[in-house]
């Protein structure tokens, strides 16, 4: 007789003899009914651990987009920190040059009073840097726009020679206290633009007051204004080119 392979041998010693008892359940060690249950309790088991894995990998891939998220707020935070601190030093240093305009040529006109023609000049240039002077404070008002990524253009006809002429005559005293010579030329077609003339002063005036802080004494400072062909209809592009005796600008601001 064939021995099942899953047969349970017991041993039983006789005073003479051993005898070998190969014992089998009728229906086998494992019921169908205890099979199906066992199959069931595995599946369960394996269900509840898949679905732990899942909220602990769901868990992770939340707190994984949170951090992103928060990491990615705190750099718009301090992109926003930074924009505001350049705003409030270009700002700061932009105000400088018409508020000494004003203070220069007030200082003027008290002293030639008695000049009626002399007098008028120095009070349209006076009137000239506190228009300067008026459009850079409300640029100031634009930081929430700025925070939110935004700055809204405000857009009106410049004229390239009204433009220069203010130039010079904002500059003069700070020129004359150090015997500079400013020289301003152009060469357009489209001397009237639409522009944000506000902002188109501010570059202008950034620098001009540098190519003045850095010149020395005597020294001569070239602004020039050239029209440049454009391939876009209606729209106008100028190379601006400023020359002087300075230190120069370093190869990495280039």
């Amino acid at each position: 007789e064939v021995i099942p392979s899953d047969a349970l041998q017991i041993a039983c010693s006789l005073p003479n003899d051993t005898w070998y008892f190969e014992i089998e359940p009728e229906n086998g060690w494992i019921s169908v009914p205890q099979q199906v249950s066992g199959f069931v309790w595995a599946f369960l088991v394996a269900a509840m651990f898949s679905f732990v894995y899942w909220q602990t990998a769901r868990r992770r891939v939340r707190d994984a987009e949170h951090t992103a998220a928060m990491e990615q707020l705190a750099e718009q935070a301090q992109a926003a920190n930074r924009a505001k601190t350049r705003f409030l030093y270009n700002m700061s240093h932009d105000i400088r040059t018409p508020m000494n305009a004003i203070l220069g040529y007030t200082h003027l006109l008290q002293q030639h009073l008695d000049e009626p023609e002399r007098a008028q000049e120095y009070l349209g240039k006076i009137e000239t840097s506190g228009t300067v002077l008026l459009g850079l404070i409300n640029g100031v008002l634009e930081m929430s726009r700025i925070e939110n990524g935004k700055i809204t253009l405000h857009e009106q006809v410049g004229f390239s020679d009204a433009l220069l002429e203010q130039l010079q005559g904002i500059f003069a005293p700070d020129l004359a206290a150090k015997n500079l010579t400013l020289t301003c030329t152009q060469q357009v077609q489209h001397p009237y633009i639409l522009c944000d003339v506000t902002k188109i002063k501010e570059v202008f005036l950034n620098l001009l007051s540098n190519s003045v802080k850095y010149t020395p004494a005597g020294g001569h400072i070239t602004l020039h204004i050239a029209e440049t062909p454009c391939a876009k209809a209606g729209f106008a592009s100028f190379t601006v080119t400023e020359t002087d005796d300075g230190i120069g600008m370093s190869a990495e601001y280039l």
